[in-house]
């Protein structure tokens, strides 16, 4: 620790002998044994003893370890490059010299090579030792070095989870009394879109570094994957974080350390180079072998193996060669003796593409590093022109794929009347289909946003039918060759081929459907009966079943006087994305369905409603529809009517021609709408934050401790049954609280408490939040998945948990905004088959 917050390596060395009282030879000899000690830790307990315990990554060793600490392997390489720091290029030999001595005494064929790039290139060892004494304020210096750990964590990939960042954290034996909020965030942020963590935009772009990968071996998997797809091999091999450090020098943004600086410089003033020739030494016998016995294309591979088993050393060390003076010319002449034989191997014209790509790799890094004069003949200079060729016509590749990648990822529009899948255009005679997501709610029931009639009708609630549709039309036959679905239990949902949208009506344009007894149509509708919930089914048949026939005519009627009902609040609230998805399209044909249907009947159930409810403007629209489009085929009687009802309302040209044709083409406010969506949102915004409050302690103190709704039900969320604490929920539309699965004592009902709920009083579908730990439970009956968002979280996106903490932990968590807005979104749109599909891996059975 004395040496921790010194920058200067001769002051450090000053300061440490006078301090010890010693002689510099008695000084130099301690520290030398205590580095012989380490070193044989190194090398024996990774091969003999048990590597996961030495390293910090056993079970065994977290549990014995009463206090928060490091790896035995963490303290041993950060006394290593301590030992560096202090001494320079005569720390750097004995180390080398002293690894060597030991490995050859115990006879391991190692070397110290991958421990001096990891003293050189990290510093995570030596932050892992001493962190824990600086409190929560990190220096200057350890946040540079837990700076390229997340750079190089990030370079696998743009985001993670808090909860998959935490466990990657430990695979690099990370162990600190620290709080790791904090540590997190001093390098990474959270993204407000997906609610993942990022590098900060401050140290991007993120960048490899080879040593943390070698560390985790998970992280290094995918860090190859990603570099084999992008055919980067030069980054495989050498990585980009010490390049992009030495580019950086002396810059504020730089990750490169004082300690790690003094390091690299006396690598490169080692006058011995003990590695570096051993390494040259390797690729001559291997080379004067295959010259001298002609075995070629084996001798070859052997060395392209040498190289890239210390790409990482070579690249250390002429980095270091090319921006670091020295006096000797040991590095420049054994890195020049390497060139020199890549370049011969080169001109081979036998090699194979792959052993041609590695080394050219090499050569092109050495060409640019060493001054080369002295090799400038006509070999040299063939092998240098066909390094150029081969980058030339690489790039050119990497140029043509990501052309060819634009062409594919621009989709074009489609036009109007083309099949979305074949892009051809309809004939006269062929049938269109439209992808038609029909689904029944309540929500208008507890949520103030439709104007509800005056007088409903006994029979009938037209609002509680929500409909939604993509924006593609499709061929018969291109619908039924690419038919797809998505199968959640007993349910079935049909997904758009283009853009996996879920519908349960295959929606045939109405001028191809003579008769509401056409075979399509009752299809189509028999497919859509089997996605409703049994209590809707029975209910359809309990109305519309006389004897043995059951009255498709009067379901139809219902059915699509419902949707119209919806599709014209959808207009009358949001225009904006009632154009952006080609809405009226479908809003005209259904009015078109709806006129047959009527023909056939000679009634329809809108008849009641707009009767009793003309004072609205939604019903007076409505009344016209019916008179002028429904029973009679009347546009300009309907338009007459539309202006008149519209005359005071500054959408009113906009909202004709959705009425009235296929296009929308005039101007638009949508603040100006009568039953304005975005103000409904707003308000509901605003009810939920004053019910929720802003932290986690205070909705407790309002929610936790508050009983279940449930009928004679005296439990409380402390009281534990079977030895089990029991949770509670509390149903997010219309706010009642319960406990899951039953009240106070273990019942054998096949459902509990949230599906009965759910199933009775919001049509199947609804949320829950969980009061232990703020999760959002999506349910449509029997079935539930986890809301990526929680309502509650720290600033890393972690969840609170009830347990023993002081009142100021839980006021970390603040709520989650994002999570308020798309609470909102899935029940006044009805999202939840959405959400469901959009990860149908995680959705599963409850019994909640």
């Amino acid at each position: 620790m004395f040496l921790v917050e010194y920058n200067d390596s001769q002051e450090a060395y000053e300061d440490l002998l006078e301090t010890s009282g010693l002689n510099p030879e008695k000084f130099r000899d301690i520290m030398l044994n205590l580095l012989k000690r380490t070193l044989l830790n190194i090398i024996l307990l990774k091969k003999n003893g048990n590597p996961s315990l030495y390293q910090g990554q056993s079970k065994v060793y977290k549990e014995q370890a009463k206090l928060k600490e490091v790896s035995l392997e963490q303290v041993d390489v950060a006394y290593i490059q301590l030992y560096a720091f202090l001494f320079g290029a005569l720390g750097i030999n004995d180390i080398v010299s002293s690894y060597a001595e030991i490995a050859e005494f115990f006879n391991y064929k190692t070397d110290a090579s991958f421990l001096i790039c990891r003293i050189a290139q990290s510093d995570y060892d030596l932050y892992q030792c001493v962190g824990d004494m600086f409190g929560n304020v990190i220096p200057d210096q350890f946040q540079k070095g837990l700076n390229k750990l997340f750079q190089t964590i990030f370079f696998a990939q743009s985001f993670y989870q808090e909860n998959h960042l935490r466990e990657l954290l430990k695979k690099f034996s990370y162990d600190s009394s620290l709080d790791l909020q904090q540590t997190i965030l001093s390098s990474c942020e959270l993204n407000q879109d997906n609610e993942q963590l990022q590098l900060k935009r401050t140290l991007l772009p993120a960048q490899y570094e080879p040593v943390f990968a070698d560390l985790v071996l998970e992280l290094k998997e995918q860090i190859t994957e990603k570099l084999q797809t992008q055919n980067d091999k030069q980054s495989q091999l050498f990585g980009t974080a010490l390049a992009h450090e030495l580019n950086q020098l002396n810059q504020h943004k730089s990750t490169l350390t004082y300690k790690r600086l003094a390091i690299l410089k006396a690598i490169v003033n080692d006058n011995e180079q003990q590695i570096l020739k051993k390494i040259v030494k390797e690729i001559q016998i291997q080379y004067e072998i295959e010259y001298g016995e002609g075995q070629g294309q084996g001798k070859i591979k052997n060395i392209q193996t040498i190289l890239e088993n210390y790409s990482v050393y070579i690249n250390l060390v002429f980095l270091c060669n090319k921006n670091f003076q020295n006096q000797f010319e040991v590095i420049k002449n054994n890195l020049q003796i390497i060139f020199q034989i890549i370049y011969q191997m080169i001109t081979n014209t036998n090699l194979n593409l792959t052993t041609n790509s590695i080394l050219t790799i090499f050569a092109k890094q050495l060409d640019e590093t060493l001054c080369l004069d002295a090799f400038q003949s006509d070999a040299f200079r063939a092998c240098r022109s066909q390094i150029k060729k081969t980058q030339y016509f690489q790039k050119f590749n990497n140029m043509g794929k990501n052309f060819q990648n634009q062409i594919v990822d621009n989709h074009v529009e489609m036009v109007k009347e083309t099949c979305s899948l074949c892009q051809l255009q309809f004939e006269k005679d062929e049938i269109q289909y439209r992808a038609l997501l029909i689904s029944n709610s309540n929500v208008h029931t507890h949520i103030q946003m439709i104007p509800l009639p005056a007088q409903q009708t006994q029979q009938y609630d037209f609002f509680q039918i929500v409909c939604s549709c993509c924006q593609h039309t499709f061929h018969k036959a291109c619908l039924q060759q690419n038919e797809q679905k998505y199968v959640l239990g007993e349910y079935q949902y049909l997904r758009c081929t283009i853009c996996l949208f879920p519908y349960n009506f295959p929606f045939v344009s109405p001028k191809y459907i003579k008769d509401t007894d056409d075979k399509m149509l009752a299809e189509n509708l028999d497919f859509f009966l089997q996605t409703l919930p049994d209590k809707k089914i029975m209910e359809y048949y309990a109305k519309y079943q006389e004897e043995d026939d059951f009255k498709i005519l009067k379901v139809l009627d219902e059915i699509f006087s419902s949707v119209l009902c919806n599709l014209l609040f959808q207009l009358l609230s949001d225009i904006t994305k009632f154009k952006q998805q080609n809405t009226q399209i479908l809003l005209q044909d259904v009015l078109a369905l709806l006129r047959i249907i009527y023909q056939q009947n000679k009634t329809t159930m809108l008849q009641q409603l707009v009767d009793d409810n003309k004072s609205k403007m939604l019903y007076g629209i409505l009344n016209l529809l019916l008179q002028f489009q429904i029973k009679e085929n009347k546009v300009d009687n309907l338009k007459s009517g539309l202006n008149f009802i519209l005359s005071e309302n500054g959408n009113q040209y906009a909202i004709v021609e959705a009425l009235t044709q296929n296009e929308i083409n005039s101007n638009f406010d949508q603040k100006a709408l009568p039953y304005n969506i975005e103000k409904v949102k707003s308000q509901l915004r605003q009810d939920f934050l004053q019910k929720f409050q802003f932290n986690f302690k205070d909705f407790l103190l309002k929610y936790y401790l508050a009983p279940c709704k449930k009928k004679n039900c005296n439990f409380l969320p402390l009281k534990r049954i079977q030895g089990q604490e029991q949770c509670q929920y509390l149903c997010l539309i219309c706010f009642k609280k319960m406990c899951s699965q039953f009240c106070g004592q273990p019942q054998r009902k096949k459902i509990g408490n949230l599906s009965r709920h759910c199933y009775k009083r919001h049509f199947g579908k609804t949320l829950y939040l969980n009061l232990r730990n703020s999760q959002i439970i999506i349910m449509k009956s029997p079935y539930i998945t986890i809301h990526k968002n929680p309502l509650f979280k720290n600033l890393i996106g972690e969840l609170p948990y009830i347990g023993h903490y002081q009142s100021s932990y839980y006021e970390k968590f603040k709520l989650n905004l994002k999570a308020i807005d798309q609470i909102i979104e899935i029940i006044i749109g009805d999202q939840y088959v959405h959400r469901f599909f959009s990860n149908i891996q995680k959705v599963q059975r409850s019994t909640l």
